[in-house]
C-alpha cells in the first residue's frame, strides 16, 4: 500500500508556522520581562516619591511618632477611597495646570 506524500502547501505550512511559533513564544516571553521591569521601576519610584512626601510629616514626641497631617487628609476624600499615588498624581496636574494658566495670562 502507497502512503499518501504530504503536499507541498502542507511542507510550507510546517515551515513556517513551527519556527513563527517559536518567534511568538520568545518575543512574548521577552517582552513580559521588560515591561514588568519597566513598571516594577515606576511604581518603586511612585512609592519612593509617597515616602519622601510623608516623611516631611512625621513628628517624634518622646517615644512615640505620629503624623502631622493637615485635616482634609484626615478625613476620606469624597467619600470614596482613593490610593495615595492616585491623590499625587492629581496634585500634580493641578498644579501643572495652574501653572499652565498663569502662563497663558501673562
Amino acid at each position: 500500500m502507497k502512503t499518501a506524500q504530504p503536499t507541498l502547501r502542507s511542507k510550507l505550512l510546517r515551515w513556517l508556522l513551527v519556527p513563527l511559533s517559536v518567534v511568538l513564544v520568545i518575543d512574548v516571553v521577552g517582552s513580559y520581562i521588560a515591561v514588568r521591569a519597566v513598571v516594577e521601576n515606576i511604581y518603586d519610584g511612585e512609592l519612593a516619591e509617597i515616602a519622601r512626601e510623608l516623611v516631611l510629616h512625621v513628628k517624634a514626641e518622646g517615644a512615640q511618632t505620629g503624623f502631622d497631617l493637615s485635616s482634609d487628609a484626615d478625613r476620606p476624600s469624597r467619600g470614596r477611597s482613593v490610593s495615595p499615588t492616585l491623590r499625587m498624581r492629581e496634585r500634580r496636574s493641578a498644579s501643572r495646570r495652574s501653572r499652565a494658566r498663569s502662563a497663558a495670562a501673562r
